[in-house]
């Protein structure tokens, strides 16, 4: 199956809002945007959360370690 791209914005530092954005490949049957990515990037590896946007403007998502409000990864 063929996979579909997404634009996404990663947050690489919080404290400082550091962004970059790219387009990168999901599954087609994912929804708008998945809440976890893991590795989606070549430039971006480990795990990511979804932390805002939408699909017009780019979805932005937080290396899960850098989130400062919570370091439970079973809730999310």
């Amino acid at each position: 199956m063929a996979s579909r791209s997404i634009r996404v914005t990663f947050r690489t530092d919080a404290a400082h809002d550091e962004l970059e954005t790219h387009d990168i490949d999901v599954a087609p049957g994912t929804g708008d945007a998945p809440r976890i990515l893991e590795n989606p990037h070549v430039d971006f590896p480990g795990r990511w959360v979804r932390v805002g946007g939408d699909d017009a403007a780019g979805w932005i998502y937080e290396r899960e370690r850098e989130r400062p409000d919570t370091n439970d990864t079973v809730a999310l």
